[in-house]
């Protein structure tokens, strides 16, 4: 498989203690791990942009997709989401159909090109219910383990943009996300800016194609 950018906005590590969730916690200590800083307000939208090395106001403008012929699915830059699944982000799609929609076009898609993806089901509903928190948790990690049980996946990047809602505010979220890579990082010891986050998927997909 290619190499796999996979975004799950509004993800915290503190939320893999409190829901206990098994994978992510597995992860954690098995894969480079980091923090993605990003202070409020932190709009879907404007992060995913700043990611993808999105120029002017064209949302569609990536430098990113161009670089690495990436397939989207499901990104948050525009409402529907952009790529080969889409949904419109309110709570019209359910935290189970996204998530198993997601990965189900993130394996497919992987086995020729490179992937850019998003769940947004924690952004979508957490700001307004958060007692429906471990619930998407746990279908989140879900289907991260079947994503990491495919039988021959590559290098790949999980990240936040930004860390959990605190409020109903819209863009109203704690400042440090979560990134968890296949791949060693440069500055191993600092936070990860989202800047940097499109430059490493970058390096990565160049480097698959070296080994090709």
């Amino acid at each position: 498989m290619m190499p796999i950018l996979l975004g799950i906005d509004g993800l915290g590590y503190g939320g893999f203690m409190e829901c206990e969730t098994p994978t992510f916690l597995s992860l954690v200590n098995s894969m480079e791990r980091g923090v993605v800083e990003n202070h409020a307000p932190q709009l879907e939208n404007t992060a995913w942009s700043t990611i993808l090395m999105v120029s002017g106001p064209d949302p569609y403008s990536s430098a990113l997709m161009k670089l690495t012929k990436a397939i989207a699915v499901n990104v948050p830059i525009t409402d529907p989401t952009y790529g080969i699944y889409s949904i419109h982000l309110n709570e019209s799609t359910t935290p189970e159909d996204e998530v198993n929609q997601v990965i189900n076009a993130v394996i497919n898609a992987s086995r020729e090109r490179p992937v850019i993806a998003s769940i947004t089901a924690i952004e979508r509903f957490l700001h307004k219910k958060p007692s429906m928190k471990c619930d998407i948790y746990s279908i989140i990690d879900g289907g991260i383990r079947r994503l990491l049980s495919s039988s021959d996946l590559g290098h790949i990047i999980i990240f936040s943009p930004f860390g959990e809602p605190q409020s109903e505010k819209e863009g109203d979220h704690y400042d440090y996300g979560v990134y968890l890579s296949t791949m060693p990082r440069p500055r191993h010891h600092d936070t990860v800016k989202l800047d940097e986050i499109g430059s490493l998927f970058l390096d990565m997909v160049e480097q698959a194609n070296a080994y090709q």
